[in-house]
């Protein structure tokens, strides 16, 4: 009986879960805390994230009650760095300047202190959770079915026929009508809800995950726990089985168009050929098989997108910069920053005048409503006067708003009324790269002094938005080209634990899979994988390294991270019991 509840906590887990799509809408009102984790609007939708966080609450404490009647438990080191990752969140949790929102989670992600905490109840679960041969059996055919599912939901939303739209989904995804006339998205988002009644074609698809990035964390970690058991199967039939559940994840991952997760699974793949060069040596067809599939999927999925696919891939920013780097509010004066040279406006009583950085007058020119530079080194700024006594600095296709109150120049921001121009703390050496890697890299230098602020305890679960400077406006339009967009996330799982929870976590995060891998690489270097516990924890560490690889690029997310957290705990199962010479 109490195998058959597990079985059934597990089956929620990796199956239910990630599947779950179910509109929520929560108020966010004004000058609250919640509205300062999401400003779009007194009420926001959110179909990803809400309604797993609340149900993987209930499920990690019913692990962590299944696991209190079991007393057994398996004794390993792992447990040192959950302890100190779990002491980290609860202690950030209990200090932060934000309680509700680290109780609670923050708009649109919901990784509150309890869902934190489900993560290790998640893993411990896991780890006790195999004790013969065939409860690993149990986990890849659950993990499997739900990875079935998942790639199912993307792959029908990139074809613009979204299993969503089957009216009992449908009904459970938008269970009232009307609730989408209540909710705000962000300017430029496809949520789910328009995917179910428009079907849009050749998006990046966000299957039932919430956004392509996570499509791409979770295909890795299902593409590369397959790969072992593709090549030590013992019969074609099987083989070929785990070849389809590679071929739908695959999809999903390429469908998703996520670069971190594309460029994941090569180095993951990489690090397999490593470790199983022998056995691959040995089965030379495996090397002709895979690369076929892949070839073939992509192959497939770019010809039905008329190449879009491809073309993303290609499409790497490698060098993408920007020439322009900052603006500075002095008194009356404004400083115009690019690489090469300065330029000074000085807002008189009655006049505007620009100056070069050693003070010599620029002559300018006023046609209409647009004010020109008569000297060929400032020949691309011109300002445009606009409605309002808005004045618009424009530059090589960059604009930005400039409001002069009491011969001070301001911006307009999220408000809509005049603000102060900010230039927060960064690192300075990466101004001219901030729009590579689709603007992470202007995300990471504006994060990278908070974690310095951090501390130890950090600022507490899900706080990010509230911490990052979202009033840099002129940061942002030289970054996304506009002043107003929203940043909910660090783009990095390791920026994220450290600034939100703090370095106490972090430390423990990092103490737990650091020595998980280099225990796996020591396991696995000369293994003979003969035994289903070698075979498995080999893909278990391939999937945790493809995820830690992914998560330079991108950050937790509860629809992917409960896949991650339960992964990692069979992977330390398998280590256990290979150390312990059960096999």
């Amino acid at each position: 009986m109490k195998k058959k509840i597990e079985i059934a906590l597990l089956t929620a887990l990796l199956t239910f879960l990630p599947f779950l799509v179910r509109l929520k809408v929560l108020p966010t009102k004004p000058g609250t805390l919640m509205y300062l984790t999401h400003p779009l609007g007194e009420a926001i939708g959110d179909m990803f994230h809400y309604e797993k966080s609340r149900v993987l609450i209930v499920l990690g404490l019913s692990m962590l009650f299944v696991l209190i009647l079991k007393r057994n438990l398996k004794k390993t080191h792992y447990y040192v760095g959950l302890i100190i990752y779990g002491l980290g969140v609860v202690l950030s949790t209990f200090f932060s300047p934000f309680l509700p929102i680290a109780l609670s989670g923050g708009g649109n992600r919901y990784e509150g202190v309890f869902v934190l905490l489900s993560y290790i109840a998640v893993s411990i679960f896991v780890i006790n959770f195999v004790r013969e041969k065939k409860d690993v059996k149990y986990f890849i055919y659950i993990l499997l079915m739900g990875s079935f599912f998942v790639s199912l939901a993307g792959i029908t939303e990139f074809m613009g026929m979204s299993i969503y739209k089957i009216p009992f989904l449908a009904k459970i995804a938008i269970p009232q009508e009307g609730l989408l006339d209540k909710v705000a998205y962000p300017e430029g988002y496809i949520n789910m809800a328009q995917v179910i009644k428009f079907s849009p074609k050749f998006h990046n698809v966000k299957a039932s995950l919430g956004n392509s990035n996570y499509s791409g964390s979770y295909g890795v970690m299902i593409c590369m726990f397959v790969f072992p058991l593709i090549l030590k199967s013992k019969d074609k039939f099987t083989r070929y089985i785990f070849m389809f559940f590679y071929a739908a994840n695959l999809a999903l991952l390429l469908a998703g168009r996520s670069r971190a997760g594309i460029y994941a699974t090569i180095a993951s793949f990489i690090v397999f050929i490593v470790l199983c060069r022998k056995e691959i040596w040995k089965r030379k067809m495996f090397l002709l098989e895979i690369p076929l599939i892949t070839f073939a999927v992509f192959l497939a999925l770019n010809l039905l997108s008329s190449g879009a696919v491809g073309d993303n891939i290609e499409n790497i920013e490698v060098n993408k910069k920007v020439n322009l780097r900052e603006v500075k509010s002095i008194g009356n004066t404004l400083e115009v920053s690019s690489y090469d040279k300065k330029l000074v406006l000085k807002s008189g009583k009655e006049e505007l005048s620009f100056y070069r950085e050693n003070g010599t007058l620029i002559p300018s020119n006023i046609e209409k409503n647009m004010i020109s530079l008569e000297d060929p080194e400032f020949q691309k700024y011109s300002f445009e006067n606009k409605e309002n006594g808005i004045l618009e600095l424009q530059y090589d296709g960059i604009e930005f708003p400039l409001v002069i109150q009491n011969q001070k120049f301001k911006t307009i921001g999220w408000s809509r009324k005049p603000e102060e121009i900010v230039s927060p703390e960064r690192i300075e050496n990466w101004d001219r790269y901030q729009r590579k890697a689709t603007s992470r890299v202007y995300i990471w230098s504006r994060s990278l002094p908070l974690l310095k602020k951090s501390g130890f305890l950090g600022f507490g679960p899900d706080t990010y938005p509230i911490i990052f400077p979202q009033n840099d406006y002129f940061g942002k339009i030289l970054s996304y080209g506009n002043p107003y967009m929203f940043v909910s996330k660090p783009h990095n799982l390791y920026l994220q634990i450290g600034i939100n929870t703090g370095w106490i976590s972090l430390f423990g995060f990092l103490l737990l899979v650091i020595c998980y891998c280099l225990d796996s690489l020591r396991i696995y270097f000369n293994s003979s994988y003969e035994d289903i516990y070698e075979v498995v924890g080999l893909g278990c560490s391939l999937a945790v390294i493809g995820y830690l690889m992914a998560g330079m690029f991108n950050d937790s997310a509860v629809s992917v991270a409960p896949t991650f957290w339960a992964i990692l705990g069979l992977g330390i199962s398998m280590n256990i019991k290979i150390r312990k010479g059960i096999i």
